[in-house]
């Protein structure tokens, strides 16, 4: 049996975690891209930093998407807001 989440506004939690990710996967790519551009040996823990930022990112959409799948299936959408605040903290 397959667990949901019951508050009626958790297809728009997990919507924004799935657009919010999308949006940041996108900033973090500018940035290395920029570090690259600019090649700034000094910045190479940043440009590490945002690739890490980067792959937490594309994990939190990859469960936000699975979860908007499988009808707000609550630990899918568990491990998204997980994986979105670790990227916010990188």
């Amino acid at each position: 049996m397959e667990e949901e989440i019951r508050p009626d506004n958790s297809a728009d939690v997990n919507s924004n975690v799935f657009n919010g990710s999308l949006g940041l996967i996108g900033v973090c790519l500018t940035v290395v891209s920029l570090f690259q551009i600019t090649d700034k040996r000094a910045l190479s823990r940043m440009d590490e930093c945002s690739c890490l930022a980067t792959f937490v990112f594309l994990l939190s959409a990859f469960f936000a998407y699975c979860s908007m799948r499988k009808n707000n299936h609550r630990h899918l959408f568990r491990l998204a807001d997980i994986f979105f605040t670790i990227g916010l903290v990188v």
